[in-house]
C-alpha cells in the first residue's frame, strides 16, 4: 500500500512530486496520453493512525511519569504528524475511466440545410 501510483493502462510510475502537484480527479498519462481517475479517499488513512497512536502514547506517558517536559512531547508530537502529512500522497491510487460506448445510431444528427 506504500508505494507509489502506476498508470493503469500503461504502467508508468508517477514520482512524489508529480503526484502533489496533481490537481482535480481526472488527469491524462504523460506517456501513454490516456485519461484516467485519481482516488485520494485513503490520503487520511495515515495521518488518523498517527494521531490515535499519539494520543495512546500521550496518555501513557503523562499517566506513568510526572517530571515530563511537554515541550519536548509536543516537538515529538508535530515530527510524527508531519511525517505522516507527507506520506500520505502514498496513499493516493489511479483507476481506469470508465468509457461509454455509444452505438453509431445514439449520435446525434447534424442539422442540414434545405
Amino acid at each position: 500500500m506504500w508505494k507509489l501510483p502506476v498508470c493503469p493502462y500503461c504502467h508508468t510510475v508517477y514520482s512524489y512530486q508529480e503526484i502533489v502537484s496533481m490537481k482535480g480527479k481526472e488527469h491524462q498519462c504523460y506517456h501513454c496520453g490516456r485519461s484516467f481517475l485519481i482516488r485520494r479517499s485513503l490520503r487520511a488513512v495515515p495521518v488518523i493512525a498517527v494521531c490515535m497512536i499519539l494520543i495512546l502514547f500521550n496518555m501513557i506517558i503523562f499517566d506513568a511519569s510526572k517530571d515530563i517536559n511537554i515541550g519536548v512531547v509536543a516537538v515529538m508530537n508535530l515530527i510524527a504528524v508531519a511525517a505522516s502529512l507527507a506520506a500520505s500522497p502514498l496513499m493516493i491510487r489511479f483507476r481506469k475511466k470508465q468509457e461509454t460506448k455509444k452505438a453509431k445510431n445514439d449520435q446525434p444528427k447534424k442539422d442540414r440545410k434545405r
